[in-house]
């Protein structure tokens, strides 16, 4: 190589640009100082966003409901105030008497009195006619019937009485029986025979039977002995007198 084209070969090097060291290149594409101060500060302001809503809506719900609560309040008195004048002002006065005074109206006698089974009798004509002085009656109840019906055999007299409705303590029940004497063979009965008998409260009885062939009243009385209620339907022996005297 000649001495010129050495010395052209030098100045086009000398005249190239020299490469930026890597740290210059670094800082040359590293972001301006403003721009990084914006971007670290972000995240403080996202951290404020979430806080800000939680306080401000917990006043507004309480302040709410406060204000609510005060216009219900009217509303219920007022349904107070106007269902109180339509129920009557005595209604209230007067039941509570009534019921204070409901057990005592109920009556005294509250026992239930056992009136069916047998009673020892007391018979003066009977023991005067017969020398009987062991005398009974049964008395037996028919609910389905609604009748009563009492039976006793006194000397020759074999009689039943019905009675319908039946007996009420206290009060005196009317009756018919009909008889059949056993040493005549006498069949007696019909619309005249006729009688009254009273049960107690103590299971005692007052009775009479009217018109009695040849003796006419015939009173009696009674009490209760020990022993078990009684039912029975004897409809068939009061048929069966009338029956008997028909067949003759």
């Amino acid at each position: 190589m000649s001495l010129s084209e050495q010395l052209s070969l030098q100045q086009l090097q000398g005249a190239k640009p020299k490469k930026p060291s890597p740290s210059k290149r670094k800082r040359a594409d590293s972001p301006p100082p403003s721009q990084a101060a914006k971007v670290k500060k972000e995240p403080s302001t996202v951290k404020r966003v979430k806080k800000e809503p939680v306080p401000k809506a917990a006043p507004r719900m309480k302040q709410e409901h406060t204000r609510s609560s005060p216009a219900s309040t009217p509303s219920r008195s007022r349904v107070k105030q106007e269902s109180g004048p339509s129920q009557p002002p005595q209604s209230l006065h007067n039941s509570s008497p009534h019921i204070k005074t409901d057990p005592y109206a109920q009556p005294e006698r509250v026992r239930t009195v056992l009136l069916s089974g047998t009673y020892e009798v007391n018979c003066a004509t009977a023991s005067d006619i017969f020398g009987d002085y062991n005398l009974e009656l049964t008395l037996a109840a028919n609910p389905a019937r609604n009748t009563w019906w009492a039976t006793f055999r006194w000397g020759a007299w074999d009689v039943i009485i019905q009675m319908s409705p039946g007996p009420d303590v206290g009060s005196q029940c009317t009756l018919g029986w009909r008889l059949r004497d056993l040493e005549t063979g006498q069949l007696t009965f019909g619309k005249r025979c006729t009688g009254a008998m009273t049960f107690f409260d103590d299971q005692s009885f007052t009775g009479a039977l009217f018109g009695v062939p040849g003796v006419g009243t015939v009173e009696f009385d009674g009490s209760r002995l020990p022993g078990e209620s009684l039912e029975d339907d004897l409809r068939h022996e009061w048929d069966a007198v009338a029956a008997e005297a028909y067949g003759r």
